[in-house]
């Protein structure tokens, strides 16, 4: 897999990834653009409400703009506030 200089693997010509050579975008959250924060805030209630059609539609923008801060934190947000099981009974 190429990536220009300054370009993470999953950045585009127009999506800065971070610093060049490292393929990450500094800072938490806050690093995050907005735009991908506001995706990350949908895919989560997509998967709450079990919406499979558009979970797919959601991850495969965020796919296009996502570099490893914007996974992890969607990572982490899919965790927040998970159910143990058998507790939603």
């Amino acid at each position: 897999m190429s990536t220009q200089s300054g370009l993470g693997a999953g950045a585009g010509r127009d999506h800065a990834a971070g610093p060049a050579g490292h393929g990450w975008a500094t800072g938490g959250p806050a690093g995050i653009d907005r735009y991908v924060r506001q995706l990350i805030d949908r895919i989560v209630q997509a998967v709450r409400a079990g919406d499979d059609p558009r979970i797919r539609d959601l991850l495969a923008k965020f796919a296009t703009v996502a570099d490893t801060t914007a996974l992890l934190h969607l990572r982490r947000r899919l965790y927040e506030n998970v159910p143990t099981p058998g507790s939603h009974h």
